[in-house]
């Protein structure tokens, strides 16, 4: 499996400090780090299992914390962008809709970046989930301090 990376500036770098990321052409494995933010991973998964461009979940290992997504077919938005490689003609129309619909849902992802999307035949979907919160969310400094 390749480690997942974001490209900032054309370099390659971490995309979160929360997680390792590990993808091939058959799946994407989240790797949590801790169980705090490996819940909250969960959490958005359901929130959103209802959504069309939710990620198609495999397989939830708690005992490892590692999420298992589906990758057939996917590449992550940051990856395409950085490579000059073509996307589908309403891309950021679906990226809009998505938030306008996270938002009349009273669900607010608060870390929106090209790299939490991916491209699954011609639908953008979303991945680090963690960051989808309900207004009566509450999180601590002390829980991200570290990050």
């Amino acid at each position: 499996m390749i480690p997942f990376n974001k490209y900032v500036n054309g370099n390659p770098c971490s995309p979160s400090p929360l997680y390792n990321g590990h993808y091939d052409g058959d799946a994407f494995i989240m790797i949590f780090k801790d169980e705090y933010w490996f819940n909250l991973e969960i959490n958005g998964i359901k929130l959103l299992s209802d959504k069309v461009y939710a990620p198609k979940v495999l397989d939830i290992d708690i005992l490892n914390k590692q999420i298992i997504i589906d990758w057939k077919n996917s590449k992550n938005i940051n990856h395409i962008l950085n490579f000059n490689q073509p996307l589908p003609s309403n891309w950021k129309e679906q990226i809009k809709s998505i938030i306008l619909d996270l938002e009349s849902s009273s669900i607010y992802k608060i870390n929106l970046y090209p790299h939490t999307f991916y491209l699954d035949h011609l639908t953008i979907r979303i991945i680090d989930l963690y960051g989808c919160l309900c207004k009566d969310n509450i999180i601590y400094q002390k829980d991200i301090d570290h990050i």
